[in-house]
């Protein structure tokens, strides 16, 4: 099944996130990713999120502010509390 983009507020910013979920209507685990450091979702976090929807987890894929699709200037910002913030609010 695509992924479906979705996006989550982190501290007043959006981060955009491809969200996967297994073809079942049951509640299923999710896992939650990003890369490390100044890595976007795009760089093949996608064919993790996918085996993992294949073995029954939804997936929740998503970019740190000021990187890949998701808000925030200036633009590659490396920034561990903003990140650590943008965790946070992807897990909630």
């Amino acid at each position: 099944q695509a992924p479906v983009d979705v996006h989550f507020d982190s501290n007043g910013m959006k981060c955009t996130a491809y969200l996967y979920r297994p073809a079942t209507e049951a509640t299923t685990p999710i896992i939650v990713m990003a890369h490390g450091l100044g890595g976007t979702r795009r760089m093949r976090l996608t064919a993790f999120a996918e085996r993992f929807v294949a073995e029954g987890y939804a997936c929740l894929v998503f970019d740190y502010r000021y990187f890949g699709d998701s808000e925030g200037q200036p633009r590659q910002l490396l920034d561990i509390k903003s990140q650590l913030e943008d965790w946070k609010a992807a897990i909630a």
